[in-house]
């Protein structure tokens, strides 16, 4: 499981007894400024992947940008959430107060992603800015 923080770094804990009890959360190596992130367990053929949909970036500073969550990004583990690979990038939102956030992932069949989640300005949004609820489709081929 991955939880958001707000050191700049998702935390991870792992269990062994299907939820019964969980490990101390620690710091992992993905980058995220205190926002929501979702996993998914990618069914056969692929094995023991897992997705995650995170914003890329420490905060707002790290990526140019004032009050912004951007870089929402797909990461791809292969060992269990130790180590990530980058996948997709979804959206940039490198502007000033782009919220580009909540993400949520679906598998439909055996190849197809597909990436839920929420665009907004925490204010002076540009007149003919597209907000609302996004959905983006992959074809995930492993």
């Amino acid at each position: 499981m991955m939880l958001r923080s707000s050191t700049g770094f998702l935390y991870s804990t792992h269990t062994c007894d299907l939820g019964v009890s969980w490990m101390p959360a620690s710091p992992s190596t993905v980058r995220n400024p205190d926002a929501k992130a979702h996993m998914l367990g990618w069914n056969p053929p692929a094995g023991n992947v897992i997705l995650l949909a995170f914003n890329n970036h420490k905060g707002s500073a790290d990526v140019g940008c004032r009050k912004c969550r951007g870089l929402l990004t797909i990461g791809m583990s292969r060992d269990g959430g130790l180590g990530w690979q980058v996948v997709a990038l979804v959206e940039r939102g490198r502007v000033d107060f782009k919220k580009t956030h909540y993400p949520t992932l679906l598998q439909v069949g055996c190849n197809r992603l597909i990436v839920i989640y929420s665009r907004a300005y925490s204010c002076c949004a540009p007149k003919k800015a597209e907000l609302g609820i996004q959905l983006v489709s992959y074809r995930f081929v492993m």
